[in-house]
């Protein structure tokens, strides 16, 4: 029974394996927590992982969800909501003032046609009351 061992040489100890290193770097001068591709993966995580450390593995990990935009969307929604409702209350206190002042308007007017109406009625009255004297006047002599 044959078993194949392979040993992992690491003359620098820096945990990674040296012929790694040469095949992906060409020399042993990395180190275990370099991250020459920038993608959040040191090497010696790229060596465990059967990775290329000189290639980015970004699009292996999954983007974090940008809860910041549905936060700022949440906000704006809000504030147009609040300003339509004030928007509305003015209108309908506008409204309202708008219904006051006519109905004021209409009482003025009334009152007009109350005074227009009895100022004709005392002169018919005064008339009235003239022929009349007029009338008794004449009889009288």
């Amino acid at each position: 029974m044959w078993v194949n061992v392979s040993a992992v040489v690491d003359s620098d100890g820096d945990g990674l394996d040296d012929s790694w290193e040469q095949d992906h770097f060409g020399d042993l001068d990395e180190t275990a927590n370099g991250d020459p591709d920038g993608d959040g993966f040191t090497n010696l995580q790229e060596f465990e992982n059967g990775t290329d450390p000189t290639v980015s593995n970004l699009a292996d990990v999954p983007a974090e969800f940008p809860w910041w935009i549905l936060l700022v969307l949440l906000i704006v929604i809000m504030v147009i909501f609040i300003l339509f409702l004030l928007m509305k209350r003015r209108r309908s206190e506008e409204e309202e003032f708008l219904e006051d002042e006519q109905e004021g308007e209409e009482e003025i007017d009334s009152d007009a046609e109350t005074e227009e109406t009895g100022s004709e009625d005392e002169e018919y009255e005064e008339s009235t009351h003239e022929e009349s004297e007029e009338i008794g006047d004449e009889e009288r002599d």
